[in-house]
C-alpha cells in the first residue's frame, strides 16, 4: 500500500502540521542537519508532525569525506533526534558527496559507516540518492539491512533496477500548510508496524 509523504527542512519555514495532516499526508521525513550542523526546525517539525498523528523519519545531509567522519555525522544526527519519536528510516543523503571529488568506493564506505551506526542504535537505516547514481554503481550496505530512498523526477516509476522503499517523485511540490516548495514521496512499507524486524522490512521487490 502506498503512503503519501513529504520531506522538509528549515528551508520550508514554519509549517502548519494540522493543515498538512488534512491534505492526506501519511508520513514526513525531517532534515536533522548537514554535516555536524543541526537543522533549526528539527524539533518544531518533529513535535508538530507527531502531535498531529503523522509518523516521522529523518534524513541527514552528508558532508563526510571518509568513514570516520560519516560515523561522527551519524552520532551527531542520532543525538539530535533523541527527544523525537522516530519510526520511519533515518536516512543518509549522500547526493552532495559526488561533488567532493570522491570515487564510488569512498562513497559506499561513507554510506556504510553511517548506516552501521544508525542500525546499532535501533533505527531503520536508509540511503538517499538519485536513480541514475544507483544505476551507476552506488551499492547498498546490505549487511546493515539498509533500504533505498530513490529520487527520480522524470520517470514513473523510478528508472532503477534495484528494490527501494521510498520514492521522492518531486522536489517542487506544494502542500497546504507548508509555506514553500516541498519534496513529495511515496512509501511502500509500513514502518509503523513494530512487529516487523528491520532486516525483514527490506526494500520493495
Amino acid at each position: 500500500m502506498e503512503r503519501k509523504g513529504i520531506d522538509v527542512s528549515q528551508y520550508q519555514g514554519k509549517i502548519d502540521w494540522e493543515l498538512v495532516k488534512y491534505q492526506g499526508i501519511q508520513f514526513a521525513m525531517l532534515c536533522s542537519g548537514i554535516g555536524c550542523r543541526k537543522d533549526n526546525q528539527l524539533y518544531q517539525n518533529g513535535m508538530g508532525a507527531v502531535s498531529n498523528g503523522i509518523p516521522i523519519g529523518i534524513y541527514h545531509c552528508g558532508q563526510a569525506a571518509n568513514a570516520d567522519e560519516a560515523f561522527r555525522e551519524a552520532e551527531f544526527c542520532l543525538k539530535s533526534i533523541q527527544s523525537i519519536p522516530v519510526c520511519y528510516p533515518v536516512a543518509y543523503d549522500c547526493s552532495r558527496l559526488w561533488h567532493l571529488g570522491m570515487d564510488q568506493e569512498q562513497i559506499n564506505g561513507v554510506c556504510s559507516a553511517f548506516a552501521m551506526k544508525v542500525k546499532l542504535e535501533g533505527y531503520f537505516p536508509s540511503i538517499f540518492d538519485f536513480s541514475h547514481r544507483w544505476n551507476q554503481g552506488l551499492k547498498m550496505c546490505s549487511e546493515h539491512c539498509c533500504a533505498r530512498w530513490v529520487a527520480d523526477y522524470q520517470i514513473e516509476p523510478p528508472d532503477i533496477v534495484q528494490p527501494y522503499t521510498i520514492w521522492q517523485y518531486s522536489c517542487t511540490g506544494r502542500v497546504a500548510g507548508v509555506p514553500k516548495n516541498v519534496g513529495l514521496n511515496l512509501c511502500y512499507r509500513d514502518y509503523t508496524d513494530f512487529s516487523i524486524d528491520v532486516c525483514e522490512l527490506g526494500n520493495q521487490e
